[in-house]
């Protein structure tokens, strides 16, 4: 596979949970700023499917959609800025689903 060839986007479980269709790509340094985790922990959540990444080459920097890093904001908020683990975005994931289903 050539770098012409390469291109990743994947939409995760948050945003189709909470149907978010078109949202905006902000990079990383930005991701981190509104999310307030770590660009390690983005990368973690995005290769288990929870949030979306997009990376138009190997040696592109990944981005990630602006609206579920704010969802992710403001479950750090409720918790009193502490950063959220994967389990409680997962917990998220399936409140949403088990509403939908409702």
């Amino acid at each position: 596979m050539t770098q012409d060839d390469y291109f990743r986007k994947e939409i995760g479980e948050l945003a189709l949970t909470h149907k978010i269709e078109d949202g905006t790509w902000i990079a990383v340094r930005d991701a981190v700023i509104l999310a307030g985790i770590s660009s390690t922990q983005l990368r973690n959540w995005a290769k288990h499917g929870v949030i979306s990444c997009f990376q138009a080459a190997p040696e592109e920097p990944r981005k990630y959609v602006q609206e579920e890093l704010a969802l992710i904001a403001e479950l750090r908020k409720s918790q009193g800025g502490a950063p959220p683990h994967l389990f409680q975005i997962r917990r998220l994931i399936a409140t949403r689903k088990a509403q939908a289903e409702d």
